[in-house]
């Protein structure tokens, strides 16, 4: 990032060009130097112009926020194109550091031409943005906070405290003029002031996790890939080892809930869970425990997929495993059959015999469970789900939706989140 107004001062700047580039290219997230005026000094992007205009068009904060800013806390925020981004203010320079755009999950581009549309772009425009869309990196909350941190500490030699950060999800427009830091809104004087909402983290990660327990999903991401983006409350002060065994323990005794569900006998489970808390107490150090809970994950998984499988033969665990690893694909009968040289008739027969059920109303009953879980646990439209899901048709999705859960999706949704539902 070297450029000849580049503010940053000199005895750093080998340092940190190192720093951004390693990130750079490790992850493809962009780097942009702006001056108080909002205008680009440096750049480390493949798009680097069209970046600079995303950020310009959907920063919720001033420049006086940012430039002026009195103290090194960070900025985030997530636009409507549900873009991340961090922003760094360099203080003496009356200058800031952005990092960014990413997004949290995928998005399909259907859905992100549709979000275009309301900036009011022109069709030239629009096609250049969906171009970059594919150099756009996938990085989970947690993870790119992490990035976050290093970028923190390269700047100003420090570590990054998350309860510093100031989001437009955490701080109301006074608190970002006064240039108070959330540690300080967090005080219980303030709280009444503020009304600062804590974060508890991704529901939708954690609804997927234990859905994937629930139905011995061992095709389902790595355990760490579906935990990157989860953000947890505070559970012990000052002891990150207590709260991340605080952590994985409760999160264990959710997960033997979803095993017990999912068919495995609750002795067994509750014995399990009971090994594995008493290994998570040995544990000297957060990485160690953050390990042993991947295992236990994964090892709930497998103990409720042998169980739910047990009975079935090679060729229909094959075919559930199929529908699970291309769950978010058009899953055709013709396709499997294709894969394992067996006629669609006596695939059919087989899964019918051991499962209770014939192939297209399995897969349909995965779809519909796990739209279900998007519209509980996200804002997505109804037409965002249908397509991730690759129903043909909205249509098509609604009404196998009300076949199988009752109701309409939207009429779903309103259930669920109903205040007796939240109470």
């Amino acid at each position: 990032m070297k450029n000849s107004h580049d503010p940053l001062s000199k005895d750093f700047e080998s340092h940190l060009t190192f720093l951004f580039n390693n990130i750079h290219a490790t992850t493809k997230i962009s780097f942009s130097l702006f001056d108080k005026e909002f205008h680009l000094l440096s750049s480390l992007s493949n798009w680097k112009n069209y970046v600079s205009n995303f950020f310009f068009l959907n920063c919720p904060f001033t420049p006086e926020d940012l430039a002026g800013s009195k103290t090194h806390a960070p900025f985030y925020f997530s636009d409507v194109l549900h873009l991340n981004w961090f922003i760094f203010p360099l203080t003496a320079s009356e200058s800031f550091l952005v990092f960014g755009p990413v997004f949290e999950t995928e998005v399909t581009p259907v859905y992100f031409q549709k979000k275009l549309d309301f900036q009011n772009m022109s069709v030239s425009s629009q096609i250049r943005f969906l171009k970059m869309l594919k150099d756009i990196p996938v990085v989970p909350y947690m993870q790119f906070q992490q990035y976050a941190a290093m970028v923190y500490y390269g700047l100003y030699n420090r570590n990054l405290d998350s309860a510093t950060i100031i989001s437009t999800h955490q701080a109301t427009k006074e608190s970002l003029a006064e240039n108070i830091t959330l540690s300080e809104l967090m005080n219980t004087s303030n709280n009444q002031k503020y009304h600062i909402p804590k974060s508890h983290g991704s529901q939708l990660a954690e609804k997927t996790m234990l859905e994937n327990v629930r139905c011995g999903n061992v095709t389902a991401p790595p355990y760490s890939d579906m935990n990157d983006g989860t953000v947890v409350g505070t559970l012990s002060n000052h002891d990150p080892l207590r709260q991340a065994k605080n952590l994985i323990i409760t999160q264990t005794t959710l997960i033997t809930r979803a095993a017990v569900d999912g068919g495995m006998p609750s002795e067994a489970a509750y014995s399990l869970s009971d090994f594995y808390i008493q290994q998570v107490e040995l544990c000297n150090t957060e990485n160690e425990v953050y390990t042993l809970s991947g295992k236990i994950y994964h090892t709930f998984v497998k103990q409720v997929h042998e169980i739910r499988t047990q009975n079935y033969s090679p060729i229909v665990r094959f075919i559930c495993t199929y529908v699970e690893k291309h769950i978010f694909e058009v899953i055709s009968l013709n396709t499997i059959a294709l894969e394992l040289g067996y006629n669609t008739y006596y695939l059919t027969t087989l899964f019918k015999k051991d499962t209770g059920k014939n192939i297209k109303n399995y897969i349909l009953e995965q779809k519909i469970a796990l739209a279900k879980i998007f519209l509980d646990t996200t804002s997505m439209e109804v037409q965002e789900i249908s397509e991730r899901l690759a129903f043909h048709s909205v249509s098509y999705f609604c009404t196998q939706f009300k076949k199988y859960a009752g109701e309409t999706p939207l009429s779903y949704r309103k259930t669920v989140h109903s205040p007796s539902k939240t109470l």
